[in-house]
């Protein structure tokens, strides 16, 4: 089903019973539709996690609606939401085994044996742990005991699956792991689901749609390319991946281009990405892995090419990243194939440059 939040705000209040004056969620407006996966991203108090737990009604708006599949659920209480929650500290029964843990839900139901069995079969069939129906959790790893977790969620057919950081307690490989067992599930499912994380690569693997959230607010709703791409503000490009920031003057349009002043030098980026302003400074938007190396100026137009030194240098096999200093101070950030770029040396005077398709303009 769907989602959509109108103009909710949340404050909370002190011990007193006062409100403060911090505002955890500030007038969110959200259309989540059915059968996508989206997920809020932002740093620790931007108000992700009380948005989510304003869906599943642990927490009450100030004001404003939550509607879920078109009937307001604000007053409805989260018993009734029919929405279903995963949590980070996976909070299953450590006295229950694997099958009666996903069967929880179900027998609260009183529902027959014969159903139950078959739908807790389906379920650990579909997270991967048929075999394991028996075994009590503290037998098992930290990955699995997640996917009791979620099977348990989805077991009773919720209408929304909230998922509260559900991976942060994993280490890396079994987060990469899990983060596309989940994806897997959700879509062969279609639940509409809603992930709350702070990690960037999660919220860009996870997503249909990203939605991310600063001081309270939604700083920007898009696709993880659009947002990766094309962020509104500064504060969204650096959030989300490394991003280079190169300052820019706009000297007028010509042929469809958008003349740019970059670091004295002229370029032409498409008109459409700069608006309707004539004039003005703005900052460029410019991904390190975007960023090339050379050993000799380039002179293809279609080019943003710089002189500079390499200033730092890091080899990682597959990968390098370097430092490029330019006109004695900015610091440019590139990753690079030495396979197909070579290998740079700290102090080594290069050529740094980028196609300037790939660049981005935040204007003032």
């Amino acid at each position: 089903m769907s989602v959509e939040l109108m103009n909710v705000t949340k404050r909370f209040r002190s011990p007193e019973g006062e409100l403060s004056s911090v505002i955890a969620v500030n007038d969110v407006s959200l259309v989540i539709e059915e059968g996508e996966m989206v997920t809020l991203l932002g740093p620790s108090g931007c108000g992700k996690t009380t948005t989510l737990r304003i869906v599943a009604g642990f927490e009450m708006p100030d004001s404003g609606k939550v509607m879920i599949g078109g009937k307001d659920v604000t007053d409805v209480p989260p018993n009734k939401r029919n929405t279903a929650m995963v949590f980070q500290s996976y909070a299953i029964f450590p006295h229950l085994s694997v099958f009666e843990n996903v069967a929880f839900g179900l027998r609260i139901r009183k529902l027959p044996q014969a159903e139950v069995e078959d739908k807790v079969g389906r379920m650990l069939g579909l997270v991967g742990l048929a075999e394991m129906a028996r075994r009590s959790p503290e037998q098992l790893s930290g990955g699995q005991q997640q996917r009791v977790a979620l099977a348990r969620a989805i077991v009773n057919e919720p209408d929304v699956l909230l998922f509260d950081e559900p991976l942060s307690n994993l280490d890396a490989k079994l987060r990469e792991q899990m983060r596309s067992e989940i994806r897997r599930i959700q879509q062969s499912l279609g639940i509409t689901s809603i992930y709350v994380t702070h990690d960037q690569a999660e919220a860009m693997a996870l997503s249909d749609r990203i939605v991310i959230m600063n001081e309270g607010r939604i700083a920007q709703v898009g696709s993880p390319k659009d947002i990766y791409d094309t962020p509104v503000d500064r504060f969204v490009a650096e959030f989300v991946g490394r991003a280079n920031f190169l300052p820019a003057k706009l000297l007028g349009f010509s042929d469809g281009k958008a003349i740019l002043d970059v670091l004295g030098r002229k370029v032409g980026i498409d008109r459409s990405k700069v608006g309707l302003k004539a004039e003005g400074h703005m900052e460029l938007v410019v991904r390190p892995e975007t960023v090339r190396l050379w050993r000799s100026l380039e002179e293809d137009q279609s080019m943003a090419c710089f002189e500079g030194r390499v200033s730092r240098a890091l080899y990682m096999g597959s990968m390098a990243e370097y430092d490029v200093e330019v006109e004695g101070a900015l610091l440019l950030s590139v990753v690079a194939s030495p396979a197909e770029h070579g290998i740079f040396g700290v102090d080594e005077r290069v050529c740094v440059g980028f196609p300037m398709d790939v660049a981005h303009p935040l204007c003032s």
